[in-house]
């Protein structure tokens, strides 16, 4: 009989981080789906799964929207974007022929020092 609650629990817990997962990426419109798909009650129930779980993503996007103006990250990203290009992506051999001239400079550095006694 233990074992069958502890399975009922670790199922419920499990039905809970999966249906929050859910909301915080696609919102409603997953349940919303599934509902159309299966019909009868389980739309009734999916159509309501949707609402608070576009309920739940707005909530969220709020909080995520006041913790950037509060921080301060959504200017700073802004100004950074505007002041610095992104760099673009070099191939693996252009960063093989730069990491041939880094050691190439160390060694004719390290050749150069005189010897210490």
């Amino acid at each position: 009989m233990c074992k069958f609650i502890r399975r009922i629990i670790c199922l419920a817990v499990i039905a809970f981080i999966g249906f929050y997962a859910i909301v915080l990426w696609s919102g409603g419109e997953k349940f919303r789906w599934f509902g159309e798909k299966t019909g009868g009650v389980i739309k009734e129930s999916g159509e309501e799964l949707g609402r608070r779980a576009d309920e739940i993503k707005k909530t969220e996007d709020n909080a995520s929207n006041k913790v950037k103006k509060l921080t301060g990250a959504e200017d700073s990203k802004t100004e950074k974007s505007k002041t610095t290009p992104k760099p673009k992506p070099e191939s693996e051999s252009s960063l093989r022929s730069i990491w041939k001239q880094i050691r190439e400079k160390i060694g004719t550095w390290i050749k150069g020092q005189p010897d210490r006694e």
